[in-house]
């Protein structure tokens, strides 16, 4: 029994070595090709949102997305609900086993579109991944301004509005000009925008909870305008999962009477 402990207890520190050394090896060749990976944290984690310039894309933080929602009525009475979400992650800090993912593109750029047809009773979504490898769509994220594009998806401002587009296939366009009526709101217990996930540890996070949509809609080769109202969520930043918090739920609801409500 104890030859059998001191094979496995040898093997196993063989395995420990070789995976050490598959580490060190390419974690070396992700310096020598694209430098030393960056903390991602540069001391501005804690920092009140500010806007609008919070709405552009920031180069330090691993994690970001910019989240719609909404609902709408064409002109002919269709009624339907739509998502759009960009996310951008910096891949600096994230392996896949022993791999830096850095190696594959940094960063990796990712956007979701669903869109229901409440009428007809009918659900389309579509989804897109970019690192800007030979075989991706283009994809970027101004640092100056708020401007997002991924193929011929894209989210911007213009005038104080938002701008966004995106398709499904080859019959379903969507484009839409969305208008804040309400301040935007400022998350968190300190209201500033900071979200504290533990201590320490902390997003930037803050909410466009009503927005007047305007738009056209284009499926199967008939073009509709549409009115109606919409959500943004807009979170970013570098933090460490721990025990007390792994992940989240989501979940917001425009009523009648002009009020909001966001549980999270």
């Amino acid at each position: 029994m104890s030859e059998q402990n001191t094979f496995q207890d040898n093997l196993q520190g063989i395995l420990k070595k070789l995976e050490q050394n598959a580490t060190d090896f390419l974690e070396g060749a992700a310096e020598a090709f694209l430098g030393k990976a960056e903390t991602l944290r540069d001391g501005t984690e804690l920092e009140p949102v500010s806007l609008p310039h919070d709405l552009a894309a920031h180069k330090n933080a691993q994690t970001e997305w910019w989240y719609y929602t909404g609902h709408g009525e064409t002109v002919s009475g269709k009624r339907f609900g739509f998502e759009l979400v960009f996310f951008k992650r910096r891949t600096d800090l994230d392996k896949f086993s022993v791999v830096p993912l850095r190696l594959f593109g940094n960063p990796i750029y990712f956007a979701h579109f669903a869109l229901t047809d409440i009428t007809d009773k009918k659900f389309r979504y579509a989804h897109r991944k970019s690192a800007n490898g030979w075989f991706d769509q283009p994809a970027s994220a101004s640092e100056q301004h708020f401007h997002l594009r991924l193929g011929d998806w894209s989210l911007r401002e213009s005038n104080n509005s938002h701008i966004i587009r995106a398709t499904i296939g080859s019959d379903i366009l969507f484009e839409a000009t969305l208008q804040p009526t309400k301040k935007p709101v400022l998350n968190g217990k300190a209201k500033n925008g900071v979200s504290f996930k533990d201590e320490g540890e902390a997003s930037r996070y803050f909410s466009y909870p009503r927005m007047k949509m305007e738009g056209d809609l284009v499926w199967n080769g008939e073009i509709e305008h549409f009115h109606g109202a919409a959500w943004m969520d807009r979170e970013f930043g570098t933090w460490t999962p721990t025990e007390n918090q792994k992940g989240w739920d989501w979940f917001s609801i425009q009523l009648t009477n002009e009020t909001e409500l966001m549980c999270y």
